[in-house]
């Protein structure tokens, strides 16, 4: 068979699951609901239509998602619903898809729902291990939506610890982010020892002049004893 008719084959095999897919999807029984409900169909109808088409099927629903947080985010009312539900459903049909869990983590958290952002961005640290974008999204909800700086630090410690970083620059901001939290928490020693690491690890020299001086403050204010330079709650 020569390669451009496998490539034909391949294209119509294709084309036809996402046929299937949509169709599998407008098949299910759609309710008359409130505007602010966003309709979650079963994950088990969804993944026993899907057949295969799993990734497909994740982004059918993501466009249906998006649609709907569209609305709802502009209206005079932006309550919404659903959203926790709809976010797992895709990741567990794509538990790689990294950006529906960065908006469904933020969307959540806007929502006032900062433990469910938690719990998504947990479901996808667990299936992408290696990659830092999972903890370092945490700690920033932790920090913005929960005024955890305990948990927060721990996140971008831990952010700072993995091989696959989405952006060149994450692992640093990760560290620095780390260092402010432990350094608001008045636990100066170590962030203190942070930036010397970064200090020592580092090879740009605008970095090492960075973690210096952050170094030096640090040294001093542990040296005066000077009071942290604000409270924060540490959620146990």
């Amino acid at each position: 068979m020569s390669e451009r008719l496998r490539f034909f084959l391949a294209a119509l095999v294709a084309l036809c699951g996402a046929a299937y897919a949509v169709t599998s999807i407008r098949a299910l029984p759609q309710p008359e609901i409130d505007r602010n409900m966003l309709f979650v169909p079963s994950g088990g109808l969804v993944r026993g239509g899907a057949s295969g088409y799993e990734n497909l099927m994740a982004d059918v629903l993501w466009l249906s998602l998006l649609q709907y947080f569209g609305e709802r985010y502009f209206a005079s009312n932006r309550r919404m619903v659903n959203l926790e539900k709809m976010f797992r459903l895709i990741t567990a049909l794509d538990s790689r898809f990294w950006f529906s869990y960065w908006l469904g983590a933020w969307a959540l958290a806007d929502n006032g729902q900062p433990e469910a952002a938690l719990d998504l961005l947990q479901f996808g640290e667990r299936h992408n291990p290696m990659e830092a974008s999972y903890p370092y999204t945490q700690g920033f909800v932790h920090f913005l939506m929960r005024s955890d700086y305990e948990s927060a630090a721990q996140c971008f410690v831990r952010a700072a610890e993995k091989p696959v970083l989405e952006w060149p620059e994450q692992r640093r901001f990760s560290q620095s982010m780390a260092a402010r939290m432990y350094r608001e928490l008045g636990r100066r020693e170590l962030a203190l020892q942070i930036w010397l690491n970064m200090r020592e690890q580092s090879t740009d020299r605008a970095l090492k002049d960075i973690a210096t001086r952050n170094a030096q403050r640090l040294q001093a204010e542990i040296e005066s004893g000077a009071p942290p330079s604000r409270g924060a709650r540490s959620h146990r």
